[in-house]
């Protein structure tokens, strides 16, 4: 299968540049029941607004078929970015991986990772837009957020893509779909929670969240 193909290229990588891991996550979604939102994950969210809803769907198209995490509340307009933060993690230097798919909305759609999460106004996150075709890597300190850099791609909606993170001390490398778009330094967050993000009204799936702590 090509997902197991990809991680398996990923650890050759890994081991001819020299990289040590730590603690690994990996999580599919398989496990968890539909309809019900994951025991082992927390839902916030950042600005005005209420709860999004995060729900475990069946989606066939899966990179790991058939369940998926989905934010399917459309409610929420303006400043507000719902938050679905597994528990019980801690990471500092990471690689970090997460397949995504826009379903849709009006105001937002997209979404992608947030990581060294601290509590909802305190976090890292890129994340890719159909409505704008952009990609955007942000920090949202003190609840505000703030762009770090940005590139215009071709972002389509109901189809999976993949987001990549390389977060390094203080570098943060950010890959769509393979290819290497945003290259920034901060100094921020030293270390955090991982995670999943929307914005506003988005409907988004998520699939196969993959997070290894580089040493």
């Amino acid at each position: 299968m090509r997902i197991h193909r990809f991680f398996s290229g990923l650890l050759i990588l890994f081991l001819f540049s020299g990289l040590s891991f730590g603690q690994k996550l990996f999580i599919d979604f398989e496990k968890y029941e539909t309809g019900r939102f994951p025991t082992d994950f927390i839902s916030t969210f950042t600005g005005n607004g209420i709860p999004g809803i995060w729900k475990i769907k069946e989606d066939e198209t899966a990179p790991s078929p058939s369940k998926v995490m989905a934010q399917l509340s459309s409610r929420n307009f303006g400043y507000h970015f719902n938050l679905a933060v597994v528990k019980n993690t801690n990471f500092s230097n990471l690689k970090l991986s997460v397949y995504f798919k826009a379903i849709r909305g009006k105001e937002d759609r997209g979404g992608g990772p947030v990581w060294r999460y601290l509590d909802a106004n305190n976090y890292y996150i890129a994340r890719a837009n159909p409505l704008e075709n952009n990609f955007r890597v942000y920090k949202v300190v003190g609840g505000i957020r703030r762009m770090m850099a940005t590139v215009n791609l071709k972002i389509t909606s109901g189809k999976w893509h993949r987001i990549d993170i390389e977060n390094i001390e203080n570098e943060i490398k950010c890959y769509y779909d393979g290819k290497l778009y945003l290259n920034v330094k901060d100094n921020t967050f030293k270390s955090g929670k991982v995670g999943l993000w929307t914005k506003a009204d988005a409907v988004t799936y998520f699939d196969n969240l993959n997070v290894e702590e580089i040493r």
